[in-house]
């Protein structure tokens, strides 16, 4: 069925109808937000810095509940830091796993144990199934 012009709704009403459908979405999922805003336990980033940007958004996409975009950003921003950290320190990293040269970075003391643990459980937490959009992922 054609919709005609008439039949349409003029744009400043549809956006006032938004207007409204956003505020009282805000309203509704505020405490939520505020609790998982607050649940992050995060370093402070050096603003401008390479990985600023990124590390607040993935931050926001959790505060806002957008959860498998949270996954897919942090997975990025932790192999990213990875990569960066192993030029920073002259390591050779082409065609190596990626979790090779985490452990590579641990035995070397550049990342200490409990920087070891928080990336590579990011580097594993549920990485290829929401990657890939495995069917699992519509469980998580």
């Amino acid at each position: 069925m054609k919709v005609t012009e008439d039949q349409k709704i003029p744009r400043e009403i549809q956006r006032i109808e938004l207007l409204r459908e956003f505020s009282q979405m805000d309203e509704y999922t505020r405490e939520a937000r505020v609790d998982r805003y607050l649940e992050v336990d995060r370093q402070r980033i050096i603003g401008s810095h390479h990985f600023a940007r990124a590390s607040t958004e993935c931050i926001d996409l959790y505060r806002d509940g957008h959860f498998i975009a949270t996954v897919m950003a942090t997975q990025a921003v932790n192999e990213g830091i990875i990569k960066f950290v192993a030029e920073r320190n002259n390591i050779k990293y082409e065609n190596m796993p990626l979790s090779d040269l985490l452990k590579d970075l641990a035995l070397q003391s550049i990342f200490s144990q409990d920087c070891f643990e928080a990336s590579d459980q990011i580097r594993r937490s549920f990485r290829n199934d929401i990657h890939h959009m495995n069917p699992p992922v519509a469980k998580i």
